[in-house]
């Protein structure tokens, strides 16, 4: 039996077909995030799960283990940050924003300053199979910084 070469021509006819493709698969986006309320995600956490999401809030953090969202349209409603560690920096100049104003500016933490931020993420859930929601930034858009004992005009402020 004889097996015959696959020939240049071939070749070169299925790069033709498979190139296009593949650079059409390649500008496919992701949609962009639905603008929400935290009551909306607190109320409905099950329904935002896993769905990009942009939101104003507070960011309250103890520096160490704990960080939850809180906002003024939303008393009493709270959502939990997820976990975002010392040991697994963040990706982009956004979330070093962030990480800087919680770690490395004034106190550790939400101590000594208050960090309103327009987050873009989504809602999760803290350990597989829990119902517990959860929520983990990817980007942060707007980032303001204003110390609790200092004059109100004292304030940093970042915007992407």
């Amino acid at each position: 039996m004889r097996h015959r070469k696959p020939s240049i021509i071939f070749g070169l006819a299925v790069l033709s077909v498979l190139g296009p493709l593949r650079l059409a698969i390649a500008v496919v986006e992701a949609p962009p995030p639905l603008s929400r309320t935290l009551c909306e995600l607190v109320r409905n956490s099950g329904k935002f799960q896993n769905t990009p999401v942009s939101i104003r809030v507070t960011i309250h953090s103890n520096g160490v283990d704990h960080a939850f969202l809180s906002s003024t349209d939303c008393p009493g409603g709270s959502m939990s940050l997820e976990h975002m560690g010392i040991e697994s920096p963040p990706s982009n100049v956004g979330l070093d924003a962030l990480f800087t104003s919680i770690f490395r500016i004034g106190g550790v933490g939400t101590v000594d300053k208050e960090i309103t931020a327009t987050v873009i993420g989504r809602v999760t859930e803290i350990a597989q199979g829990t119902k517990v929601a959860s929520f983990r930034i990817s980007d942060v858009r707007e980032l303001t910084i204003v110390w609790k004992n200092a004059d109100p005009s004292v304030h940093i402020g970042w915007q992407k």
